[in-house]
């Protein structure tokens, strides 16, 4: 799983779930030159690794302003990490960062999350984090001070 956060100028951050059971976000920026110029240049480096999950990493979701990032995986968690502001000017080297929240509750591998920065339409106050599941559910958490179970929806069949 792949899923790109741009700033306003030529910096882009990438984040990448691995089969290794974490995310890594890589640092690409272009300085200069056109896309035929001898003067163009583009550096791309790791700058953090994301852990603590057990099993391959399915999805990947950046929150409005690229502040937090949210994985899914095999593991039947979804984790979000406040990764700050990662289009800004690189680190030396790669840092690695555990999870900030864990969220538990899936019966089966997690394939999708999605945040929504404003979810008054869907009856939520603030923000939430959507994760969607093999085990035929869809749950809605709360991004707050909780990180709580907001609301889960269940499929209608299982096969």
């Amino acid at each position: 799983s792949g899923s790109t956060c741009r700033d306003a100028g030529t910096i882009i951050a990438v984040a990448s779930g691995t089969i290794f059971n974490s995310v890594v976000i890589w640092h690409c920026h272009h300085t200069g030159g056109t896309a035929s110029g001898s003067s163009e240049a583009t550096s791309v480096c790791p700058v953090l690794k994301l852990t603590g999950h057990q099993g391959s990493i399915y999805r990947i979701a950046w929150s409005a302003g690229g502040t937090h990032v949210a994985s899914c995986s095999d593991d039947r968690t979804s984790r979000i990490y406040r990764v700050g502001n990662v289009t800004g000017s690189a680190p030396e080297g790669t840092e690695e960062r555990d999870a900030d929240v864990v969220l538990y509750g899936h019966e089966a591998r997690l394939w999708d999350c999605a945040f929504v920065e404003d979810a008054a339409d869907l009856g939520f106050e603030g923000k939430i984090l959507i994760t969607a599941s093999e085990d035929c559910s869809c749950r809605f958490w709360s991004i707050d001070d909780t990180m709580k179970l907001a609301r889960q929806a269940e499929g209608t069949t299982r096969q």
